[in-house]
């Protein structure tokens, strides 16, 4: 028989910056109409070649496969990311998995042995009792709603929950950067405008000389310009 792919939404476990924890398979019925008994998989080749793609590509690696196992109904697997900088695809996996955007793996697999689930209509869903697991890749769209990617780990410490990858961080650390020097800009701006104050005038043309609400013959205009100047320079 030729290779069937079988989709399987995942939630991911981070155990490592460079790990997370899948569930590759289980025993309940996916959209595609088969059932794949996890007893009856083969693992014994892909122990020995266990790389983990993308999208199903061969050309387009993004880890491998630890701890592949079978535990009750379920097929479970540590995925090791490639190390930073090695793939850019791996790289753009990694991020999209450990913040959540991609949940779900596929494999790729070869019946040995079946039945169909109808005996009525033998050629629709069925239930392989006999497989061999070819791959396991990451991707986008999910149809086994039993299998899950289980959790996510930053610093060491484990827990479950979306964690940014080291690229989204730098990027935000760039951005809290850049709104500390527009304060401080800000407040550059406050300090001048306070000391030259001799000529404004109001809206309608007249000079704002007597001052009666501030003392220092400020428009009404600039008050209010001031004011947002000033909650934009304290916003946290």
């Amino acid at each position: 028989m030729s290779m069937i792919r079988k989709l399987l939404p995942s939630q991911v476990i981070e155990i490592g910056d460079d790990e997370v924890e899948v569930v590759m398979s289980t025993g309940a019925i996916a959209r595609d109409g088969h059932i794949l008994v996890p007893g009856g998989a083969d693992l014994t080749q892909y122990r020995a070649n266990p790389v983990v793609l993308w999208q199903h590509d061969p050309g387009q690696p993004v880890g491998t496969a630890e701890g592949v196992r079978v535990d009750g109904d379920k097929i479970i697997a540590r995925v090791r990311f490639a190390p930073l900088g090695i793939s850019e695809v791996a790289d753009r996996t990694r991020g999209l998995v450990k913040s959540g955007v991609i949940g779900a793996v596929s494999v790729g697999f070869e019946p040995t042995e079946g039945e169909p689930l109808d005996p009525a209509r033998p050629r629709g869903g069925q239930r392989f009792t006999g497989w061999e697991l070819l791959e396991c890749s990451f991707v986008s769209v999910p149809a086994d709603t039993g299998a899950v990617v289980t959790a996510r780990a930053h610093d060491g410490e484990v827990r479950a929950g979306k964690v940014l990858s080291q690229a989204n961080r730098a990027a935000l650390e760039a951005i809290h950067g850049s709104i500390d020097d527009a304060r401080c800009e800000l407040r550059e701006f406050i300090d001048s405008t306070d000391t030259d104050t001799t000529d404004i005038q109001t809206s309608d043309g007249t000079d704002d000389a007597g001052g009666a609400a501030n003392g220092r013959g400020l428009s009404l205009d600039y008050r209010r310009r001031r004011v947002a100047v000033l909650e934009l320079a304290t916003i946290d």
